[in-house]
């Protein structure tokens, strides 16, 4: 599986898990009662863990999640063009969060809460600003402005104390909020398959050894070299009759034995024609 496919399946999960989530919130509230400006939603916290773990192409989630939030109110009410914009593309503005990776390592952020709930606090004020401007949208008194901020605020602090709990649970996990292009890479060094084809390599590099040096086998070297000069000539030999052929050790052996055999056979004509001329 390619990079692009892994991050778009990631993405698309996390897209339903949010909208999914948003939907079955505001069924409720539809069937159970009428709320008033205030719901309970999940949408930032989890985007801002798409952003963390896919930089700015996480910022789909938040967007996607919008959109099914809108599809939800529209069944049972009419939204103006500002509402439907501030609860999509009002989410555009955590991407502004993303200067928090350029300044601190992810590495260094995940070692300490403060910066980790500052990233997310962050991410909830942009979102309260940005859906401000589209709300504001044909209001031109800065005080009815003011007014439409201070209330995204207010309505989201249970949000925010409800986003803090799901995000200290999700930075438990060890691979929940994390940066997958780091993920991905550690797990290529790392997975079984790799290790098992790193182990193959070193035993070919030692099997190359051995045939190089034709009077030490692999078995010896994997034996830790503790095998004896005649353990490993009766090894040599076993194999040699195996494979039908002779390596150096051998070649030398016999020439050795061939040697002597010849200086004795002199040894004892001398000896023979010695004793005749006597």
């Amino acid at each position: 599986m390619s990079k692009s496919t892994y991050k778009a399946i990631d993405l698309l999960i996390l897209s339903g898990i949010s909208g999914g989530i948003e939907a079955l919130i505001y069924w409720a509230y539809n069937s159970f009662g009428h709320y008033d400006g205030y719901i309970v939603s999940f949408i930032v916290v989890i985007g801002m863990i798409a952003m963390f773990r896919w930089n700015w192409a996480g910022i789909v989630v938040p967007i996607i999640s919008g959109g099914v939030s809108v599809l939800m109110m529209r069944l049972n009410q009419d939204l103006s063009l500002g509402t439907m914009l501030a609860n999509t593309l009002g989410y555009l503005p955590m991407l502004i969060c993303l200067l928090w990776f350029k300044f601190i390592d992810k590495k260094k952020m995940l070692s300490s809460y403060g910066t980790m709930y500052g990233y997310l606090l962050s991410g909830y004020l942009l979102v309260d600003i940005g859906r401000t401007c589209f709300a504001s949208i044909g209001i031109t008194s800065l005080s009815q402005i003011a007014d439409v901020l201070y209330s995204y605020v207010v309505w989201d602090l249970l949000n925010i104390v409800i986003g803090c709990v799901v995000f200290f649970v999700a930075l438990k996990q060890k691979t929940l909020v994390y940066d997958m292009n780091t993920y991905l890479i550690e797990f290529k060094k790392e997975n079984p398959t790799s290790v098992i084809r790193n182990e193959i390599d070193d035993y070919h590099s030692l099997e190359s050894i051995a045939e190089d040096n034709d009077e030490v086998s692999d078995i010896a070297l994997l034996d830790g070299g503790m095998l004896t000069t005649e353990d490993l000539k009766k090894m040599n030999e076993t194999y040699m009759k195996m494979t039908n052929t002779q390596s150096k050790y051998i070649k030398e052996q016999q020439a050795i034995d061939d040697y002597h055999k010849q200086k004795d056979s002199k040894k004892d004509n001398t000896k023979e024609n010695g004793g005749q001329a006597k």
